[in-house]
């Protein structure tokens, strides 16, 4: 318990959640974006996976001999915090601007963001398990700079207007059905990012947890062959075409 009060005491996490909430607030003031719905949760996902991969690799270099499971609860903890900050802020705003279909929109923020924020938690986790905190911090923001340059790399090269990503979901590009709805696609993707999430906890305790290191690099192989079997049929998917 002592280790999660230290996780959400931490400079690092208590700007971060300032940084949220302002971004959140300003937001707000968007026509469009000051509702839970698709649109708030694409502006959201960035800032919140942002804050919380920088806040996950900052904890966990900082504590580089402590076994993963004593890592575990506070990471998850300072995650669920994070994560309700924007959620709170934009569900208190329902109350002034009506808000058609709530539930739609925590569904796709669960989806999106919600996820999206795990899964950079979990980078984190990785990151800060193996480098120096600058450079953890430092791979996170650069991160998060590859995946958005991949799909607009793909916009480019492709008559694709949409995009999956793993930080903010899915992005339906400026092209798109006047209701945009969760598809099995999507929910098929989110399963590959569940994947995603555990092979970083797994690369994570291969550092930490020497003793299993045959367990864990085979754990590590097998859900890295399913990122690579995720990848290379992608347009089979959906995810890319």
């Amino acid at each position: 318990m002592q280790s999660v009060r230290f996780a959400l005491k931490a400079r690092r996490t208590i700007i971060g959640a300032i940084a949220l909430f302002l971004v959140t607030l300003a937001l707000m003031g968007v026509s469009g974006a000051n509702l839970l719905n698709y649109f708030f949760t694409l502006a959201i996902a960035i800032p919140l996976g942002l804050v919380c991969g920088i806040v996950s690799a900052g904890t966990t270099a900082s504590f580089p001999t402590t076994p993963l499971k004593d890592l575990i609860f506070p990471l998850l903890a300072t995650w669920l915090v994070l994560l309700c900050i924007p959620l709170l802020v934009v569900s208190t705003a329902a109350l002034f601007v009506t808000n058609c279909d709530y539930l739609s929109g925590l569904l796709f923020f669960a989806l999106g963001p919600a996820l999206g924020a795990l899964y950079m938690s979990a980078l984190g986790l990785m990151l800060g398990s193996w480098l120096p905190r600058k450079w953890a911090v430092t791979s996170i923001v650069l991160w998060i700079l590859g995946t958005a340059g991949w799909n607009l790399l793909h916009f480019y090269n492709s008559p694709q207007i949409f995009a999956y990503n793993p930080i903010i979901g899915f992005y339906s590009g400026t092209i798109y059905d006047e209701v945009i709805e969760v598809s099995s696609t999507y929910l098929n993707y989110r399963v590959g990012t569940l994947s995603q999430i555990a092979l970083f906890a797994v690369i994570a305790a291969i550092k930490r947890a020497p003793s299993r290191q045959k367990i864990l690099l085979a754990a590590a192989s097998l859900l890295l062959l399913v990122q690579c079997g995720l990848f290379a049929y992608r347009n089979s998917l959906g995810t890319e075409i």
